[in-house]
């Protein structure tokens, strides 16, 4: 065996331990607090090192991720601080290089869009006693990241997802006390430029995609913090997809919080490391999704983009 068959096999190993750990930060629900919540969204970009995988292209002057051209297979595509590997630095210019011709289109920052609808969510009698605008030295803050996660599901075909990483801060001892994050998709993937492509019109329908995930990320993160959703053992879902990062389709299992006709809210039981693990809300119609059966895997690689069974399975 080589070097680097020896290398994957080590980190698929170490991969499928954080992959079913059994306690993760980002499956709990946050914690009730005595006092109102501040909310802060800030221009901090995501960890390239604890929040992101290998790979990646960052596009600059922006807070937007370009990812699913990671060579080195599922593990890298999955974990951010071990998921780094020799082939990241081709990885992160053949994503340059697929959206060269738009990345002026894309050097926006969601920071003052998600202020904006922060502060006029917090009002509504909804979320009456667990917000405030007014932070004192005994607020607890809820710190917020926020990016866009273009992942290419093949050669031409991408899906936007915008991300939240959400960290409930005490105040007066300047630590976390929780993190997790708010994932939000919608519709299908389609070529990024082109006729029917998300740079057609100007961009017209990509901002309109961001702009409404934007929105449904935020409430349900505001919601889920005010008043968390139960994570029951028994109201468990296998959802088969596609993720964020991630050029493959796969599986999960996890907690439903809530379903629609439209849309899931939907924690996988991922264990911290994984890039995309937090809270999901999925259009339905871009997902299958069952209630868990014995024996169903947490996670697996459904299909590569040769349609081939992966070996990870």
């Amino acid at each position: 065996m080589n070097f680097f068959s020896t290398a994957k096999t080590l980190l698929l190993a170490f991969s499928l331990t954080q992959l079913l750990a059994c306690t993760s930060t980002t499956i709990v629900p946050a914690p009730s607090q005595s006092e109102e919540i501040a909310v802060q969204f800030t221009d901090e970009s995501l960890s390239g090192f604890f929040d992101l995988p290998g790979g990646i292209h960052r596009v600059p002057n922006s807070q937007v991720i370009i990812s699913g051209h990671q060579s080195g297979g599922w593990v890298s595509s999955i974990l951010g601080p071990i998921g780094l590997s020799l082939q990241s630095a081709i990885d992160a210019e053949n994503s340059a290089t697929a959206i060269q011709d738009a990345e002026a289109l894309l050097q926006f920052r969601l920071t003052e869009a998600a202020d904006a609808i922060a502060e006029d969510l917090i009002v509504q009698p909804e979320f009456a006693g667990a917000y405030t605008n007014f932070a004192t030295a005994r607020t607890p803050v809820l710190e917020v990241k926020s990016a866009v996660i273009l992942t290419f599901q093949n050669e031409t075909d991408v899906k936007p997802y915008v991300l939240l990483q959400a960290a409930l801060k005490d105040a007066r001892a300047n630590t976390d006390i929780w993190w997790s994050r708010y994932i939000s998709s919608s519709g299908p993937a389609r070529p990024f430029s082109g006729e029917n492509g998300w740079t057609a019109n100007d961009g017209q329908a990509f901002e309109d995609n961001i702009a409404q995930n934007l929105e449904k990320a935020i409430r349900l993160m505001l919601t889920d913090v005010a008043s968390p959703y139960q994570r029951y053992a028994s109201d468990l879902v296998t959802v088969q997809g596609y993720y964020p990062y991630v050029r493959y389709k796969m599986q999960t299992v996890g907690y439903k919080l809530y379903e629609t006709d439209d849309t899931l809210a939907y924690v996988p039981k991922l264990g911290d490391a994984i890039v995309f693990s937090g809270v999901h809300l999925i259009d339905k119609s871009t997902v299958d999704i069952r209630p868990t059966q014995e024996g169903d895997e947490v996670y697996k690689v459904i299909e590569e983009e040769t349609g081939e069974k992966s070996q990870a399975e």
